[in-house]
């Protein structure tokens, strides 16, 4: 299975709302929406990436408030997989997402531009 991310990859004090960054092995988003549940949000984006070609899930649900998806490749089939966990923050919810490839050195900004159109999707 996929590396444990840890408390530091998920942690949404790094990024700036609705920044993707790069980081060494795939991208990083964070948003911020008021008057969403955190469960609520997380089940947007679930209903999102389902929709996202050659993307199942993994593990989790937006109940548990946490959720992993894989997306494989198109020519070989090589997994990504896609994180995402949402928090409530006083009335707003703090939606932090990352997305990595398995695999080789790079990910040729595919894992960005997966966010990119999740974020476009989930936009107000």
């Amino acid at each position: 299975m996929g590396a444990d991310l840890g408390a530091t990859a998920l942690s949404p004090d790094a990024l700036r709302d609705g920044q993707i960054t790069a980081i060494t092995d795939g991208a990083r988003l964070r948003l911020t929406r008021d008057g969403i549940s955190a469960q609520t949000l997380l089940a947007r984006l679930d209903a999102i990436a389902l929709a996202t070609p050659r993307t199942k899930r993994l593990a989790g649900s937006p109940a548990e408030g946490r959720i992993t998806w894989i997306t494989r490749s198109v020519l070989w089939g090589f997994p990504d997989y896609t994180t995402a966990e949402a928090r409530p923050e006083g009335s707003a919810t703090t939606l932090t997402v990352i997305a990595r490839h398995r695999f080789g050195h790079q990910d040729l900004g595919v894992n960005a531009r997966r966010l990119q159109d999740w974020r476009a999707a989930l936009a107000p």
